[in-house]
């Protein structure tokens, strides 16, 4: 198992807390990762990939979060297959307006999706034979609800922010 502190945190500069617009940050390690067979760097879309539209496909989100609302963090990574709704129907879901920086998916009957503990975290899609990930858990109304998809930042909108404040 590795180990490592966080030694700089870059959030957005347009980060808003209410509403959860532009929930993405950069986190620099105190060390270089050792890459094995369970650690590696992750994919990342471009920006080209923007136009590409990720509605009717499945990607898979993972996390330690809880498994219901109100419940514990899993002590396992957990993982789940969702699909993506279009931007329209998730925006009738939400009070909020659901804007282009985000990607919604889960099961209008609910059941399956991310919960608390789990922000930040990886939504990813195979794609071309690699793991790309093309969005950040961000917020959802408790956890799998019926009719409310969960809420992802859309990376595709961040990949020059991204790419701008990485360390190569």
């Amino acid at each position: 198992m590795q180990s490592y502190k966080v030694k700089e945190v870059r959030v957005h500069p347009n980060f808003r807390a209410h509403g959860f617009y532009n929930d993405v940050a950069i986190f620099t390690l105190d060390g270089k990762a050792k890459y094995t067979d369970y650690v590696r760097p992750v994919c990342l879309p471009s920006t080209e990939d923007d136009e590409f539209s990720l509605v009717g496909e499945i990607p898979t989100v993972t996390g330690f979060g809880a498994t219901d609302y109100g419940g514990r963090e899993s002590n396992i990574l957990r993982e789940v297959q969702i699909p993506v709704w279009r931007n329209e129907d998730c925006d009738r879901a939400y009070i909020q307006p659901i804007t282009d920086i985000f990607v919604c998916a889960g099961y209008a009957d609910g059941g399956k999706d991310a919960c608390q503990g789990d922000s930040g975290g990886p939504l990813q899609l195979y794609k071309n034979g690699n793991w790309v990930q093309i969005g950040l858990v961000s917020f959802g109304n408790k956890c799998a609800e019926p009719g409310y998809p969960g809420v992802y930042t859309r990376l595709t909108k961040f990949a020059r922010w991204i790419e701008a404040n990485s360390i190569p």
